[in-house]
């Protein structure tokens, strides 16, 4: 096993020792902001993120949103103070005025403007008592004077500054502001094939099988469909499993361009897999009967001639596991794939 391996094999572990799921733990002191600790494993936490994010991309994480960052675009630090700044100057200097309007003269200005009398408020402009907010005046809002430049408006700009090498940004400089987002992790049905055979390929799964065709192992695929059969017994949520082989002149042919073109007949969210040497297997979350069939139908139909395609639609009762009852289907297909 490479080292490669070991590390992800290490991090999936960690993953597990936190379920349901592992989840960023702030922390100022780091640069990013946050660290996920891994306890008493012995994997660095520094590496974590990388190793996280990497399994993620491979399918044996689910990543989980949790919050998104803002970073300085010249050192990459989180230390990033928000503020509100001057449209003219861009100074922070600000501060913030109530102003009230006399619904009767139409007259608006700061709320000190008005005497505070034992009665109400005195309006500046027509002498009237003001003295129930909403029905001989209201508070239209706020407005900011800049005591740096006494430049006054209803809306600032914004602002920030990086806490880490002082870089400033206002008005379209904010525009370089970067964004990260941050995300916990769970486990995948992949993710737990992984740790239950202790192994993970030393090549990455994605864009690195062409001769699959970026199919999913079968030990994968297999707890991908025991996983469904446990949605479909609490939740009652559908779901359907093809088993199907091309035999051209009776030679196996799961090649790439195969299993390309059974993918473009697939939905986003179905799996396709290998179950052996000869034999696929699609696993249809959300499926109902009739979906099942059909697809399986225009797959059948991608044979012709001598390309002959063998396959039917799996049917998984409660009893055994799947694996068995797939791999029962897959024989009584025939050929010489081995099961």
């Amino acid at each position: 096993m490479s080292e490669r391996s070991e590390r992800l094999l290490r991090a999936l572990a960690v993953v597990r020792s936190a379920e349901p799921l592992l989840g960023p733990t702030w922390d100022a002191r780091t640069r990013e902001g946050f660290v996920y600790a891994s306890g008493a494993s012995a994997l660095d936490d520094r590496s974590l993120p990388d190793d996280l994010a990497e399994l993620a991309r491979e399918n044996y994480l689910e990543p989980v949103f949790v919050e998104r960052l803002s970073l300085c675009a010249n050192c990459g630090s989180h230390a990033v103070n928000v503020f509100e700044a001057c449209l003219t100057c861009s100074s922070s200097n600000l501060y913030a005025v109530r102003t009230l309007l006399h619904f009767r003269c139409g007259y608006v200005g700061p709320v000190d403007a008005f005497a505070l009398e034992p009665g109400g408020r005195r309006c500046p402009k027509c002498r009237k008592l003001l003295q129930d907010l909403g029905t001989d005046h209201d508070s239209p809002g706020e407005y900011f004077t800049c005591r740096n430049c006494n430049a006054e408006f209803q809306v600032p700009e914004v602002g920030a500054r990086c806490l880490g090498c002082g870089s400033r940004y206002v008005g379209v400089e904010m525009q370089r502001i970067r964004q990260q987002d941050v995300f916990a992790y769970r486990l995948t049905p992949l993710g737990r094939a992984a740790l239950t055979e202790n192994r993970i390929p030393d090549e990455p799964l994605t864009g690195a099988v062409p001769e699959d065709g970026f199919l999913v192992p079968r030990h994968a695929m297999l707890a991908a469909v025991e996983d469904e059969r446990l949605r479909k017994r609490t939740l009652g949520e559908r779901f359907g499993v093809l088993v199907f082989a091309p035999d051209r002149a009776g030679t196996p042919d799961v090649d790439r361009a195969f299993t390309q073109s059974v993918r473009r007949i697939l939905i986003e969210s179905d799996k396709l897999g290998r179950l052996d040497d000869r034999h696929l297997v699609a696993l249809l979350p959300g499926a109902t009967g009739a979906r099942a069939r059909s697809t399986l139908a225009s797959i059948l139909a991608l044979g012709g001639g001598e390309a002959a395609i063998r396959g039917s639609v799996v049917e998984l009762p409660e009893g055994g596991t799947a694996e068995e009852v797939i791999d029962r289907a897959a024989r009584d297909l025939g050929g010489s794939g081995r099961v």
